[in-house]
């Protein structure tokens, strides 16, 4: 079923358990959807799910930023991004009617494409990285922040691809107040 974890058509109680993989930091309201979400299970249901660590521990987000603020002072970051601090994401699922919050790093190899020129084409088409060059001053410091990233992709790339540090955090939850 697809819809919008805020507010979809699932009754009451219905489910055992829910899980996501990298999704619910997309949610544009964030507690309006884990209280829905956590009204949809049944006694002593789990929530599960997947979210990225900050691009600080998180090679995966994090090397793109670092390319360029290598070149230019750049404003923005994820200080702001909920799900990179696992305080926040706790006091959210609490907030939301959870309990038994566990979030776990956990840290592991990801391929992120063939060869440089094939993750930099992808790069080149998200909005992060376009946003970034964007608040660059010239094309000159466009360039060489690109060649930076280059570097460091060539660095990582092994003969299976291009793999980097993925770090993430695996977030288990259930129902307060229910037995697990």
């Amino acid at each position: 079923m697809r819809g919008d974890a805020q507010t979809p058509p699932l009754s009451p109680a219905t489910f055992d358990v829910v899980v996501s993989s990298f999704g619910v930091m997309f949610f544009e309201d964030p507690d309006a959807a884990f209280a829905h979400l956590g009204s949809v299970l049944r006694p002593g249901g789990r929530l599960a799910f997947l979210c990225w660590q900050d691009e600080r521990h998180n090679e995966v987000l994090g090397l793109a930023p670092r390319a360029v603020a290598a070149h230019a002072a750049v404003v923005g970051g994820d200080d702001l991004d909920l799900f990179a601090d696992p305080w926040r994401i706790g006091d959210l699922l609490v907030r939301a009617g959870f309990g038994n919050v566990r979030v776990r790093g956990r840290r592991e190899p990801a391929r992120l494409g063939s060869d440089v020129a094939d993750v930099l084409g992808y790069l080149r088409e998200t909005s992060r990285f376009r946003d970034l060059l964007q608040r660059l001053d010239d094309q000159r410091t466009v360039d060489r922040a690109i060649a930076t990233l280059a570097r460091e992709l060539a660095a990582r790339q092994r003969a299976d691809g291009v793999w980097v540090e993925a770090a993430v955090w695996l977030v288990t939850a259930t129902v307060s107040g229910r037995p697990v």
